[in-house]
């Protein structure tokens, strides 16, 4: 095996290579036990598959539904339709023969989205009998009860879409925009409740205006009408409540919704609107945003496939600079350095850098050459060099200061029985020599 084949096995466990090597037969016994249909079924292929006919069933159904204007389906919609359900029916069902009832509903990763593939595919299949039996019995003889449940699993149909998140789960970025708006879900249930108070806290106030005005002018003989902007917006309390919603979300302009207070002898009302206004927009929606964005951030910095794909490519461009900066110390070529070529490397820049990104000084790199020399041969290969290098790499954490804690105090409790060992055999001697000079005496 040539030196850059070891340090790609390097690569696999830096730290202990011994270990590697224990642990490459279990992996292999364990791979050769896994059959052909389970490495299809936890492949990424098979996940390419079914995500392109999530996509294109996602695009069928919206056909599908631009059919239901023409008054009749044509015949080859409905029969793709029951493909689809065919083929998503015999997918769920060969990952459940595939992967086991445990595995597939309570494997703690993918239990999840397994349990949404079951329900929206059930829905699916019943959805398909249905329409079957009602095309069997023919429209004449379905009951207006019939035809209304038929209604209602039309609709339900179109829950099929929703595997479409599936699908996208497999893009990198929109996996983790889905993350991202998942994880802002709780935030919002708060900040909706949140929103929905203040409406109906101030739409009472406002409405309770509106209310002694129209009062007033009824005393006067005179009646709004149902047209005037007063009573369209502030009419009653729930028209007050969808104003002041729609003054903050888009809906119109709060100028309009304005407009019709300014013109009330009683300016409260103005008042209570603008101070609504001024909490909402550059308070409370501002900071909502803000909470938003940050949540959305976190979750997309904590992505857990993001942040081990980051870490395997970074670890590999190490790997990589490191593989191409032996070669450039390596002056004979032979795969091999020896201390004369690793200390005439230590005036090139990259072999500075390097040691400047493990905190080593130029004037203790020679020491290091011993701790890369981990045979003892006086010369080391690549694969000794990029596990030295990335075992080195980055400063001492707490896991290792706790190791070398360990170690002292196994070490002190080995000496402490060696002390005490050294001194029983003292006392050995010592009465044996004891006992001789007796004898002698004697």
């Amino acid at each position: 095996m040539s030196s850059s084949e070891r340090a790609g096995n390097v690569y696999g466990d830096v730290t202990r290579p011994d270990r590697q090597a224990k642990a490459r037969p279990k992996r292999k016994a364990t791979e050769s036990s896994e059959s052909p249909a389970l490495r299809f079924v936890t492949s990424s292929s098979f996940d390419q598959i079914t995500g392109s006919a999530v996509l294109l069933n996602a695009l069928f159904i919206g056909m599908q539904v631009q059919y239901e204007w023409s008054g009749e389906t044509p015949l080859w919609v409905n029969l793709l339709d029951y493909l689809f359900c065919l083929v998503f029916l015999s997918e769920v069902l060969f990952r459940i023969w595939v992967l086991g009832l445990q595995r597939f509903f309570l494997d703690p990763v993918e239990r999840s989205w397994n349990w949404f593939d079951t329900a929206i595919v059930s829905i699916s299949t019943v959805d398909a009998a249905i329409s079957i039996a009602q095309q069997s019995q023919g429209s004449s003889s379905s009951s207006s009860g019939n035809i209304g449940m038929f209604r209602v699993i039309r609709i339900i149909r179109i829950t099929r879409v929703l595997r479409i998140i599936r699908a996208l789960k497999m893009f990198k970025s929109l996996r983790i925009l889905m993350a991202a708006v998942a994880s802002t879900l709780q935030i919002g249930t708060y900040a909706v409740a949140l929103i929905i108070a203040a409406m109906w806290t101030f739409g009472i106030a406002i409405t309770q205006v509106a209310a002694d005005h129209w009062k007033e002018q009824k005393a006067k003989g005179v009646l709004l009408a149902d047209s005037d902007d007063l009573m369209v917006f502030f009419g009653s309390l729930w028209k007050s409540v969808l104003t002041l919603f729609m003054t903050i979300a888009g809906g119109i302009d709060w100028r309009d919704a304005a407009n019709p207070l300014l013109e009330l002898d009683n300016k409260v009302g103005i008042v209570i609107f603008l101070f609504y206004v001024v909490i909402m927009i550059l308070c409370v929606m501002n900071v909502l945003t803000g909470i938003f964005c940050q949540a959305a951030i976190e979750t997309a910095a904590l992505d857990k496939e993001s942040v081990i794909e980051y870490q395997m490519q970074d670890r590999q461009r190490y790997v990589d600079s490191l593989k191409e900066l032996f070669n450039s110390i390596d002056d004979s070529g032979d795969g091999k350095c020896s201390f004369e070529e690793f200390e005439n490397s230590l005036g090139d820049e990259k072999m500075q850098a390097l040691l400047r990104s493990m905190d080593i000084e130029v004037r203790d790199a020679l020491s290091i050459f011993d701790m890369f020399d981990v045979d003892d041969t006086g010369e080391i290969d690549m694969a000794e060099f990029i596990t030295g290098c990335i075992t080195l790499r980055g400063n001492a954490k707490a896991v290792h200061l706790e190791k070398m804690k360990r170690l002292g105090k196994e070490t002190n409790h080995r000496v402490e029985v060696l002390e005490k060992n050294m001194q029983s055999m003292m006392r050995v001697i010592e009465a044996e020599d004891m006992r001789t000079d007796r004898r002698r005496t004697s």
